[in-house]
């Protein structure tokens, strides 16, 4: 069963597409969804947990429409948005209150959680002090609440310093291990490298290519940057390489 699957979906903000006919099938595991700022990943993950409505096509997600069921599927799914915004004036301690008696959870595991990722000396703060970067902690900890069977995760290292990133993909690769799926949407491939699993390139709303890491890599490692970059920034730029540049040209 695949946990994520689309067929044709198009996603139009007046007559701009966003998504352009997007065909995905993402099995369980941990997936990337990868691009640049502006591909469209924003807009897949907000039509996947259901805050966005698809303008035609087809998509499911644990085997249930996004839109018609959102609220079934946002009880299986934790999801952890670009810019996370909360009421200033509320403590992290009271968000975490609030979300875990909506989800039926226990206050004290989301405590653990929070304390894992940093948020300790400012749980009863008000959150108009956080920083960015704390706002993104917050914001992943409560995706977590319940422990959801997929994790949908845009841009989720992007405000976070090293030792932010480092519990956040920590807690990641526990999480999988333990049966839970993750989708990532990211730029900053230097973080996902040793993550992933399977992957999607999209660009300018229309998917490049999908698929496992290594079958992935056997096709497009024979494109040779210049620079000195990791093993999935060569990837990254072999299929941008190969497969961008005839869209550029529509």
């Amino acid at each position: 069963m695949y946990i994520i699957e689309s067929e044709d979906l198009v996603k139009k903000y007046g007559r701009v597409a966003a998504l352009d006919n997007v065909t995905l099938k993402i099995k369980r595991g941990i997936f990337g969804l990868l691009g640049p700022n502006g591909a469209g990943k924003t807009s897949f993950m907000r039509i996947i947990v259901g805050l966005s409505k698809k303008t035609s096509g087809r998509v499911e997600v644990l085997g249930m429409d996004p839109w018609k069921e959102g609220e079934k599927v946002r009880r299986k799914v934790g999801f952890m948005p670009e810019k996370p915004a909360f009421p200033p004036h509320l403590t992290g301690r009271r968000i975490l209150e609030l979300i875990t008696r909506l989800r039926g959870y226990e206050l004290s595991k989301s405590l653990e959680l929070a304390d894992a990722l940093g948020l300790k000396r400012r749980i009863d703060s008000p959150i108009g002090g956080y920083s960015a970067g704390m706002r993104s902690r917050l914001a992943f900890c409560i995706s977590l609440i319940g422990d959801p069977d997929l994790l949908v995760l845009d841009e989720p290292v992007a405000n976070l310093d090293p030792l932010g990133r480092i519990r956040l993909l920590s807690i990641l690769r526990e999480r999988s291990k333990d049966g839970c799926s993750v989708v990532i949407a990211t730029h900053s491939l230097r973080d996902v490298e040793d993550l992933l699993d399977s992957a999607a390139f999209i660009y300018r709303g229309r998917i490049l290519d999908s698929g496992d890491i290594g079958d992935l890599m056997r096709r497009y490692m024979g494109y040779q940057p210049e620079e000195k970059v990791t093993d999935i920034e060569r990837l990254y730029m072999g299929v941008m390489h190969e497969k961008a540049h005839d869209l550029d040209e529509i």
